[in-house]
């Protein structure tokens, strides 16, 4: 339905532009019949089409056989192909070259219409003219785009006779429809590709990305002193506090409650009463301790002056001894009571018992997005209940399933990629350097299906994975080579049969049916049906098909 709608819509498009540009006439002015002396037609001017896909320019010229001395117009196309645009303004300038080697230039200040520069340049003489336009930017630098070599004829007689050139004949679809949709084109090459093995694949939950609070037993769910209740979808960190339960307290454990709580008081009041003693303990220690100095000082004076014996003043310095063991046994004390005061301090503090048993924090065990909450403000809730839900979604898990046949085809060592649902075309690599690694490949074969398992871990840049997505997987194999290709985008399915559009000349398309080979992300082998080097319609492709089936077909040439 979705691509019969797109059908209609470009079919609408294309059908108005045609008769519009029908209408309008199909004789450039500068190509008008003549009359012969008997009133009969006489042939047209010949002319001649050029185009040419230079470094940033698409251009399509048309031109009467150019005659020394005559003016020719030139109807010249110029097409952005990074924007797809026609240029809209700016200068352009012909640049020839004559056989001499003499140089001319003809500016052209803006186009005549959009994307349409129509000058008139007169060759001073006959011979091989080199011809390239110098494009200023309107952004970036100047482009030089070279046409090639054009003849100039010496007389009108000398042109009529020149051969006529074969315009290149296939479905007609004018830049003027080209410009409206944007339609663009690539140029077909040759590419390393790399057969790849598709497999069904789906998002998987990594083991320690998802975290669950539940409350140690049954009570109140209240918020956190300060702050809200989270929300679904708020970020919270590991350990951060996101809600507190209160326990209820009623009869035998009420009355166990406040028996505890009793005890705790006078534990916290013998505790408070020793640490006292201990700190007086230490305080009297330190004094003998400074008092046995002093002694010590005034023996070994008196001893110096013959006034004291050797023994009291080993006596005295033994006392020190002593005094400095007492004084590091009561600082020792001193030292493990306020560790265990510290301790004490952060358990929590004993409650009245008509309130119930003090609060017990809800934390966040790992960081990530609340998905899911199971409970309200105020609700009793039970101690087996998953109140809050926790999911880190930075890192996950691609699963596929690759039957045993393909085992083998398929290395280790080989890259994967997988593409999100609504972007196609676009590969995500699941190994390498900043994306992922293979996590386990094959190691069982289910008897059912045939097939093995293979797991990836991979950053879920922009968070564009869902757990259970179910992803396209694309593996590598050993199969590669050097082949014809072109973007995925070119085809165009016909009745089953995969086709593509190869731009001829400027207006000029051709329908080519295609046997394709292997496909390496947004590219394509071509086994027969192009060549490199030729251009196929990547954007815009199936509006070139509807032109091919339109009753409304323009003559050639354009009302300029």
């Amino acid at each position: 339905m979705c691509r019969s709608r797109e059908y209609l819509m470009i079919y609408f498009l294309a059908v108005g532009s045609f008769a519009v540009l029908f209408g309008c006439g199909s004789q450039a002015p500068d190509q008008p019949r003549t009359q012969g002396e008997e009133g009969q037609e006489q042939e047209e001017p010949k002319t001649a089409q050029i185009t040419v896909w230079g470094k940033r320019y698409e251009l399509f010229i048309e031109h009467r056989y150019i005659v020394a001395g005559t003016p020719t117009r030139f109807i010249t196309h110029v097409t952005d192909m990074q924007t797809l645009e026609p240029r809209q303004r700016g200068t352009l300038t012909f640049v020839m070259q004559g056989p001499g080697g003499e140089t001319q230039e003809h500016p052209c200040q803006n186009p005549d219409r959009t994307g349409i520069y129509i000058p008139s340049i007169t060759f001073p003489k006959a011979g091989a003219w080199k011809v390239s336009l110098r494009i200023p930017p309107v952004e970036g630098p100047e482009v030089i785009e070279d046409i090639g070599t054009l003849t100039v004829y010496p007389s009108q007689a000398a042109a009529d006779e020149a051969p006529e050139q074969e315009a290149p004949e296939g479905i007609s679809f004018l830049k003027e429809q080209q410009w409206k949709i944007l339609a663009g084109t690539e140029p077909v090459t040759k590419r390393r590709m790399i057969e790849r093995i598709r497999l069904a694949g789906f998002v998987a939950l990594k083991p320690g990305t998802k975290g669950v609070v539940t409350p140690p037993f049954s009570g109140r769910l209240e918020a956190p002193a300060g702050k809200p209740l989270p929300m679904l979808g708020d970020k919270v960190d590991a350990g951060q506090v996101i809600a507190v339960v209160h326990p209820p307290v009623a009869g035998s454990d009420l009355l166990a409650f406040h028996g505890n709580q009793v005890q705790i008081k006078a534990l916290e009041t013998e505790f408070a009463v020793k640490g006292a003693e201990i700190e007086s303990n230490a305080i009297r220690e330190r004094v003998a301790f400074e008092q046995a100095q002093a002694i010590l000082v005034r023996v070994k004076k008196l001893f110096e002056e013959q006034a004291k014996s050797k023994r009291e003043l080993e006596e005295a310095e033994f006392a020190v001894r002593a005094a400095q063991a007492s004084m590091d046994a009561a600082a020792a004390m001193k030292k493990a009571y306020e560790d265990a005061k510290v301790r004490m301090s952060a358990l929590p503090e004993s409650s009245d018992p008509r309130k119930g048993y003090p609060p017990v924090e809800l934390k966040a065990p790992i960081s990530g997005t609340i998905t899911e909450i199971n409970a309200v403000l105020g609700e009793h809730v039970s101690a087996d209940r998953a109140l809050f839900v926790i999911l880190d979604p930075s890192t996950v898990l691609v699963e596929a399933r690759i039957s045993e046949a393909d085992l083998s085809r398929a290395a280790s060592g080989l890259g994967a990629y997988f593409e999100v649902p609504g972007k196609k075309g676009e590969p995500i690599a699941l190994t390498g350097e900043g994306a992922g690694r293979l996590l386990m490949a094959g190691q069982e074969i289910d008897p059912t299906t045939r097939t093995a398992r293979l797991v990836y871990e991979t950053r879920n840049k922009d968070d564009l994975l869902k757990i259970g997505l179910a992803v396209p997987v694309f593996l590598e194999t050993a199969h590669a080579e050097e082949a014809v290709a072109i973007p995925a985008s070119a085809l165009v399915d016909e009745d089953g049969r995969p086709v593509v559009y190869v731009m001829l000349g400027g207006e000029a398309f051709e329908k080519r049916e295609l046997t394709l080979g292997i496909r390496d992300g947004g590219m394509v082998q071509v086994l027969s049906g192009l060549e490199a080097g030729e251009r196929v319609v990547t954007k815009g492709a199936y509006a070139v098909r509807l032109a091919s089936v339109s009753t409304v077909i323009p003559a050639h040439g354009h009302a300029h």
